[in-house]
């Protein structure tokens, strides 16, 4: 019987950095078209490398959780890691990384993340750009 482990099955997904922005871009062009409709594709996949790079710092490796970290960048908050209540959960030790992410469905409050989508500040995707 051929068993395909789950490192196999995140190559399949992307093989490298490069694969994983460039798959996240088509999952953000479809699923959020009105928030990134005026960005090209350039900008998008900085803005997406950013998100990439902040998912890791909560040592996330898999594609779907880092695909899924991203997506909430852009329909949320690209800061709503920095939440205390969030960044309580994603840190949290106690549950492996693959479950924290559910567990912020579970746990935060739907307030909490009306709060952080209402304070949406697209000048965070440029930290180089003068305000």
């Amino acid at each position: 019987m051929l068993t395909i482990r789950a490192e196999q099955i995140q190559h399949f997904i992307a093989k490298d950095d490069s694969e994983l922005v460039k798959l996240i871009v088509e999952i953000i062009r479809t699923a959020n078209p009105e928030r990134v409709a005026d960005y090209a594709d350039e900008t998008l996949r900085s803005m997406i490398q950013i998100g990439v790079e902040r998912a890791r710092t909560h040592d996330f490796d898999r594609a779907e959780d880092i695909a899924a970290f991203v997506g909430v960048m852009f329909e949320i908050s690209p800061t709503f890691d920095e939440n205390e209540e969030i960044k309580t959960i994603l840190d949290n030790a106690d549950f492996p990384v693959e479950e924290r992410f559910e567990q912020l469905w579970e746990v935060t409050p739907d307030k909490t993340w009306k709060e952080l989508e209402d304070k949406y500040d697209a000048k965070v995707w440029f930290p180089d750009k003068p305000q």
